[in-house]
């Protein structure tokens, strides 16, 4: 769709070691390094890329047993999948590090030292170490679209034939989607969001996947032959793989990721210095957080006085995780935004796309959070954008 990006195109543009012996991998010469840089990259995106598919594979489940009533086997599922993941991305952290620090040649070296602190305490929670606090910070994230699977699922028990009929007369008068949505019922328009953004994100993930396997087959062909060709490609390596764990939900991985990119930077300023989450902001909030995020605003309020306090937990506990996703987005793609502003390139033709979504989606999300508050300040539980609190849903969209 859109992208701050075409990261070759842009990192042109700013082109105007040791064996240690406590090594847990092989030791191998410069002649080896080029091959087996490429092997072991390729092998990290396709378990990057695996995990991610299970992830993803494991909606559809969550989604039946919500729909089902299993809550509590549901929310165990959930539960169960972030703590696999969680396993899966420290070790894969770990062996990516002990890799750069085994590395023969000193600029792969080098990451290792900049990216220390992933091991050091962290300043805030001196339990946890930084890279540890990075996996806990981004717990709400990389459940989001799970618990939207299962609100979506869950939003059947909660749907009365009353409420059915309030929802499908407030959007029967709106213009253009209003009959559709109508005609779905407020479980099937949460199930095709999800169904849809879905489908987008295993696309992305593709599509970013194949882009870094021809990167990496580039590599084999020709390895860079200078160190300012060579940090070029390794800037890409890390940015395609932070867009790789970002949409599979990896969030530990892309913090990781992240942080090579951003020392990459700092040791060659010709490289492109905006670190941006454009693919995630595509797929993860564009496509599912926000319009996820606003129909069960909708539900939850069209259902407070009559839902169990089950249901209201399950719906609440994503409204919470869809928020918060997409408020870091937005947070992060300001400071994008900014970036762009100083370099001049902010309002170049193929940012225009990006300027609308980011506008609209703060919009709808800011809208969400006035939305949200309506849910405890109206006596009726809806709060309408254009006519405020309302006493009853009839004849008003939702």
């Amino acid at each position: 769709m859109w992208r701050v990006d075409e990261e070759e195109e842009a990192s042109s543009r700013f082109d105007s070691g040791s064996d240690s012996d406590d090594c847990l991998l092989p030791v191998w010469s410069d002649v080896e390094s080029e091959a087996t840089d490429c092997e072991f990259l390729r092998d990290a995106c396709l378990q990057c890329k695996l995990a991610a598919f299970l992830q993803f594979l494991a909606m559809p489940l969550v989604y039946f047993l919500g729909y089902l009533g299993c809550r509590d086997l549901a929310a165990v599922t959930i539960v169960v999948l972030l703590f696999a993941s969680g396993a899966f991305q420290f070790r894969l952290k770990d062996r990516l590090l002990e890799w750069l620090r085994c590395h023969p040649q000193e600029a792969w070296q080098e990451l290792t030292q900049a990216t220390a602190e992933l091991e050091a305490s962290s300043k805030w929670l001196p339990c946890l170490s930084t890279g540890s606090l990075a996996f806990v910070k981004g717990i709400y994230e990389a459940v989001d679209p799970a618990m939207d699977a299962f609100a979506a699922g869950n939003s059947r028990h909660m749907y009365t034939k009353d409420v059915e009929r309030g929802f499908q007369v407030s959007w029967r008068r709106a213009p253009l989607i209003g009959p559709a949505v109508a005609g779905v019922g407020l479980p099937g328009v949460l199930l095709l969001i999800l169904v849809a953004a879905t489908t987008c994100q295993i696309y992305k993930l593709v599509s970013e996947t194949v882009r870094l396997e021809r990167k990496i087959a580039s590599m084999e062909a020709e390895y860079p032959a200078h160190a300012r060709e060579a940090a070029s490609w390794r800037w890409q390596m890390w940015i395609r793989m932070a867009h790789v764990t970002d949409v599979g939900g990896l969030m530990l991985l892309h913090y990781v990721y992240q942080q090579l990119v951003r020392v990459e930077i700092a040791r060659y300023p010709h490289l492109w210095p905006i670190v941006d989450r454009n693919a995630a902001f595509e797929v993860k909030t564009f496509m599912e957080a926000v319009p996820s995020l606003w129909f069960q605003i909708s539900l939850v309020g069209l259902t407070y006085d009559t839902a169990s306090t089950e249901n209201l937990v399950v719906t609440f506990a994503s409204i919470t995780t869809g928020a918060l996703t997409v408020g870091h987005i937005l947070f992060l793609e300001t400071s994008v935004l900014r970036h762009l502003s100083h370099l001049g390139e902010l309002f170049t033709q193929k940012q225009w796309a990006f300027l609308l979504a980011y506008v609209g989606t703060l919009c709808c999300w800011s809208a969400c959070m006035v939305r949200l508050l309506g849910v405890w300040i109206c006596p009726g539980h809806i709060l309408n954008v254009e006519s405020g609190c309302q006493q009853s849903f009839e004849g008003q969209r939702i």
